[in-house]
């Protein structure tokens, strides 16, 4: 755990640098609040952290993500972190104004959490998208530039997810050792964090609203279901953490009639950036466009167009590596084709993007045999082939909408703060979000996002309703529940350890594990490369491997660097 931790400091203090030139960017001549008091430096970490992205993938469009890419990332970012903690430092608040009970809790809260993240972070990667295509994506981006028509060599290569970029950033694989992929859990950390210090802090202050709750609950709820995919470079975790984040933010910038402009462009940028780890989070664009209306209504037409500008920067970038992979601005939407003379076939990408479709139904039929089934026929083959556990989720979730108008007819008749009406729209917003993913492709990696987080509203909604009842003090609620979530944390910790590799582990964080391969070939049979074996999972280490192989991939060149395209043989009449 030790070069874990020690990465997630640095990481932590590149993205502060970034995060910090923000604040003095945007706060320019107005009094702000500290921003080395927690409640903001997250915030501001995580917007840095997107800044990161987008100079890495501007980066990788012409050289590889290696030590020359690090160091023109990194090295301003930490000169900046320097400088402005000194500034900030001067006049700062504490970073952990709570009172010695809750501050005791705090700490002990987040160090569990540290404990149990830096752990899973270390473990095995359990995740066969990460050997089949995930691991050997970083691998290229390690090696090369983007590559024109690299989704013709493999098509998973095309879908191009910016979380890639920033694995191999940070990977340090150009020191001839493993490649490190440590950012899932550094986002699962800081994520858990936030939410846990701000329940500390409202339960200080006798403050504690659904939005508290809501993100005490997500704590468990998120190590649980998704939490063992800390230690993959996999993009549903991503995906998923950086739409919390965003909709916690969003609650606080919407309660408040004078929204902060450093708030709302994390929540911006965190939508954006989840959008382009991730297109299936796309229905989450629905957040910004909630605090766009919200603050067209105070006429703020000059900070919702600059909004949205900030989301722009963060996707074009993305969107320039799209096109360079597959010929696509977006892939693999067919409609976005340009035309380029290394795009990858229309058909074959139409085929792409309904065999996702079906496979988020059934994992194991024929995707044309999955579509042409009516829906319910879909959805109900579906549910069944969940988990207990999964289904009662799902049903938990969709049961939500009882619980948000119980609380709407509750606000409304006690005229409750406005922090209560932003929790209960934002829990429309994720299950309109939900209807939308299931309607499409419910696989639940696709969906966790949308189905955790109304689960913890639900129980979010349920806590305040039962404390209410039972007439139970707010601050003994809080602090029970703060010490059982702790205790949760501690039992998974507890059963997760494994005393074979327990002093490796203490030390490193476990390498991509070897995965079969065999010698094969494209363009026409000239150039080897390797093949899966199994399951079609390349791993990293076998490098350029292909899941399957193709017979139809061509080289323009004499090098990879050249790019592909695809012979495709003539259809016969």
């Amino acid at each position: 755990m030790l070069i874990t931790l020690s990465l997630w400091i640095l990481i932590l203090a590149v993205s502060l640098g970034y995060g910090f030139a923000a604040h003095a960017l945007l706060q320019r001549g107005a009094p702000a609040e500290s921003p080395l008091s927690l409640s903001r430096l997250i915030p501001l970490a995580l917007l840095g952290f997107v800044v990161v992205n987008v100079l890495a993938t501007l980066l990788s469009l012409v050289m590889p993500i290696a030590a020359l890419a690090l160091l023109l990332v990194a090295a301003p970012a930490l000169v900046l972190f320097t400088v402005f903690l000194r500034k900030f430092a001067a006049a700062a608040q504490p970073a952990f104004p709570l009172a010695k009970r809750t501050r005791w809790l705090f700490i002990a809260g987040g160090l569990v959490l540290l404990a149990l993240t830096a752990w899973l972070t270390t473990g095995a990667i359990n995740n066969s998208d990460t050997y089949i295509y995930h691991a050997q994506s970083i691998r290229w981006i390690e090696s090369y530039p983007a590559i024109r028509g690299l989704g013709n060599f493999f098509n998973r290569l095309a879908y191009n997810s910016n979380w890639f970029v920033q694995n191999a950033l940070f990977s340090f694989a150009w020191l001839g050792g493993p490649s490190f992929h440590v950012l899932n859990g550094f986002l699962v950390f800081v994520v858990h964090l936030f939410g846990l210090y701000e329940f500390c802090a409202a339960l200080q202050a006798r403050q504690l609203s659904a939005v508290h709750w809501l993100g005490l609950f997500l704590i468990p709820l998120g190590i649980i279901s998704i939490g063992t995919q800390a230690s993959a470079p996999s993009t549903d975790l991503p995906a998923a953490y950086a739409g919390w984040m965003a909709a916690f933010l969003a609650i606080r910038a919407a309660k408040d009639k004078d929204s902060d402009p450093i708030t709302l462009a994390v929540v911006f940028g965190l939508v954006a950036f989840a959008l382009i780890i991730k297109i299936s989070i796309a229905p989450l664009v629905q957040l910004p466009l909630w605090l766009s209306l919200r603050q067209l209504r105070q006429g703020k037409f000059r900070r919702v167009l600059l909004l949205w500008v900030w989301m722009a920067v963060i996707a074009l970038p993305w969107m320039a590596r799209n096109v360079l992979l597959s010929g696509y601005l977006v892939y693999p939407a067919s409609q976005t084709g340009l035309p380029v003379s290394w795009k990858i076939p229309r058909q074959w990408v139409e085929q792409d993007s309904a065999g996702i479709r079906a496979w988020g139904f059934n994992e194991r039929a024929p995707y044309r045999d999955v579509l042409a089934q009516p829906f319910p026929q879909r959805i109900k083959t579906w549910f069944f082939n969940l988990t207990r556990n999964q289904q009662g989720m799902v049903l938990f979730s969709l049961g939500t909408p009882l619980l948000l108008i119980t609380g709407g007819l509750s606000a409304r008749r006690k005229e409750e703060p406005a922090a209560t009406t932003a929790v209960l729209e934002a829990g429309w917003i994720f299950f309109a979000c939900e209807l939308t993913w299931l309607w499409i492709s419910p696989n639940l990696r696709f969906g966790y996002v949308y189905v955790l987080f109304l689960c913890a509203l639900g129980l979010a909604l349920l806590a305040g309703w039962a404390l209410r009842l039972v007439r139970l003090p707010v601050d003994w609620a809080g602090l029970l529940a703060v010490l059982l979530v702790t205790g949760v944390l501690a039992l998974l910790l507890v059963r997760s350890l494994s005393l074979h590799n327990l002093l490796y582990r203490a030390a490193f964080p476990q390498d991509y594990a070897l995965r079969a391969t065999d010698v094969c070939t494209i363009n026409a049979g000239t150039q080897e490369i390797f093949c899966a074996r199994d399951y079609g999972e390349c791993g990293y280490h076998d490098f350029p491997c292909h899941a399957w192989g193709n017979d139809y991939a061509r080289m323009v060149g004499d090098t990879f660097t050249e790019g592909f395209y695809l012979e495709l043989p003539e259809a016969t009449p």
